[in-house]
């Protein structure tokens, strides 16, 4: 602008009188000189307003470019997280958008054409043919190495614009596939369990009455009823266990949990099943560590668990074979081990042996019957304990259950922690609901009113709590401990296990440590006093223990 106008005003200048430059300046060179200057200060201000305007124009861009971006990313985001592989192609066919789900499904690289993903993934299966006769939703299912996969592809439309795109959406329907075969497989087999026994009902019972009762020996028609009333029994098993999923899936409703001692109950269960082992001359060993703590169970729920352990360990074990049952603990655990040298159990089939319906072979299960329930049901049973039911296992090397569960000191040390930290255990927890009725009912029986544990006082609380706090053990029950572990391991031989870290039933055998206990106490110069023979018997004193704090 003043290269424009300074030739101007030095020409006007010259023109002017030298008058003019002693009296003052020429009106019309200050007329120019304002122009000049406005003029430059409209620039000026014209320059601020457009940078100030310019400013506020990239402010705006940038918040829709980052609002876009960020819808951008969460649709990401969505697509993502979805779990279904999804495509976009635009109405051309060309591909617009796939997520990493659709990657991992199909691999890389991805057809950048729909005509092109049609070709390769929708031939044999009907996709390709279904997309070119203008389906609005076109759906198969694509085999791709082990995996079985849902496709379905629909157009995207606008009402004024037509299609916009063309989405394709993924989905991994494998496991849904072998779930719903499980399901055929278990209809079948539950099918055959009730026609056989029912068969075999009718056939008896159709010789009884076609015979006639009188023309039968009496041994002739009580074998006759013994297989009917077995089969019957076989019948109401297996309807109990159908009955059973259905209460377990309304999360334990129907347990009924109690302080147990496990070391009776399992000797009662292997007692309860050496008839069993004895008819294939298997033998059935049980070894219960002494100062076992008690459980908080249900005792019918736990029986099944450990009764289906057991009599498969004994199904699936060969005559003259090896059982060992192990009642141990671990800290505040009670741990069953059933350890067998039967057939063993593949390694692929062990992620999958505590599913429903799940059987590792259908021709075994028919030959030893059952229906494939039996150890789903004892996982589900053992986890509502707050247990763990666990396999090791090798082909004709045998297998090893092991069930994990709780003492009832633990539990209620849990629930006695709840009450300083509210909503640390979930309400709806049927074994703590259990114990917390529990402990209320023996804070009543000490004479303490209240109508839940939370009314109680601290130095109620306080008194309640004492029986469960920790309980450090003995050195006895150390070498118990490492004595176990060497017996399971299969580095110690049960038979020379110490008396102090096995409990013996009623009438067996003393060890050779009993014997020297009893020669020395029958000796006069040796006698000792009863405080003192008491206080030299650490295993009595742990035993005892391990009683109180259990109650």
């Amino acid at each position: 602008m003043s290269e424009q106008f300074w030739p101007f005003l030095t020409a006007a200048a010259e023109e002017l009188p030298h008058e003019a430059y002693v009296t003052g300046l020429h009106p019309l060179l200050i007329m120019l000189i304002g122009i000049a200057v406005g003029a430059f200060l409209l620039l000026i201000v014209a320059a601020y307003f457009f940078s100030k305007q310019k400013k506020k124009a990239e402010k705006e861009i940038a918040e829709v470019s980052g609002y876009f971006q960020t819808e951008r990313l969460q649709t990401e985001s969505i697509l993502e997280d979805l779990g279904l592989g999804v495509m976009a192609f635009s109405p051309d066919g060309r591909l617009r958008l796939a997520n990493q789900a659709m990657r991992d499904l199909l691999g890389e690289p991805l057809p950048e054409q729909l005509d092109d993903f049609l070709s390769e993934y929708g031939e044999e299966n009907g996709l390709k043919a279904s997309a070119l006769l203008g389906a609005p939703v076109s759906r198969a299912e694509l085999r791709l190495d082990k995996k079985i996969i849902s496709l379905q592809l629909r157009a995207s439309s606008d009402p004024e614009k037509g299609v916009i795109a063309k989405i394709l959406v993924a989905r991994d329907i494998t496991r849904e596939r072998e779930e719903e075969q499980r399901r055929k497989a278990f209809v079948a087999n539950v099918s055959h369990e009730l026609k056989t026994p029912l068969t075999i009902i009718k056939t008896y019972s159709e010789s009884l009455i076609d015979w006639g009762i009188d023309e039968k020996s009496s041994d002739a028609v009580k074998s006759d009823l013994n297989r009917i009333l077995d089969d019957v029994n076989r019948m109401e098993t297996l309807i109990e266990d159908l009955l059973l999923l259905s209460t377990l899936d309304a999360r334990g409703e129907a347990l009924r949990m109690e302080e147990t001692d496990m070391a009776v109950l399992v000797r009662q269960l292997v007692e309860r099943c050496r008839i069993q082992a004895e008819e294939k001359d298997i033998s059935l060993n049980c070894y219960v560590m002494s100062s076992l703590p008690h459980a908080f169970a249900d005792r019918q729920a736990i029986e099944r668990v450990l009764l289906n352990i057991i009599q498969n360990a004994i199904k699936y074990t060969d005559k003259n074979g090896r059982i060992d049952v192990f009642v141990t603990k671990i800290w505040q655990d009670i741990v069953i081990k059933v350890k067998d040298n039967g057939k063993g159990i593949e390694e692929k089939h062990q992620k999958s042996i505590f599913e429903r319906f799940y059987r590792v072979d259908n021709t075994g299960s028919r030959k030893y019957g059952g229906t494939g329930l039996g150890l789903a049901i004892a996982k589900e049973l053992t986890e509502l304990h707050h247990g763990k039911i666990t396999l090791h296992s090798a082909p004709t090397r045998g297998s090893e259950f092991s069930v994990t569960l709780p003492s009832a000191v633990k539990i209620y040390r849990q629930v006695m922690l709840s009450l300083v930290q509210p909503g640390s255990e979930e309400a709806d927890d049927p074994l703590i609901r259990e114990a917390k009725a529990e402990l209320l009912a023996q804070a009543r029986e000490m004479g303490m009113e209240a109508k839940s544990l939370q009314d109680l006082t601290r130095a109620e609380r306080e008194r309640l709590a004492a029986p469960y706090k920790d309980d450090q053990g003995t050195e006895d029950d150390e070498h118990q401990d490492e004595d176990f572990a060497g017996i399971i391991s299969g580095e110690k031989d049960p038979a020379e296990h110490s008396a102090a870290a096995l409990s013996r039933k009623d009438g067996e055998t003393e060890t050779e440590e009993d014997d020297a206990a009893e020669e020395k106490k029958e000796k006069p110069e040796e006698k000792q006093e009863p405080e003192q023979e008491d206080a030299a018997d650490p295993a009595s004193d742990a035993e005892t223990q391990a009683e109180s704090s259990g109650q």
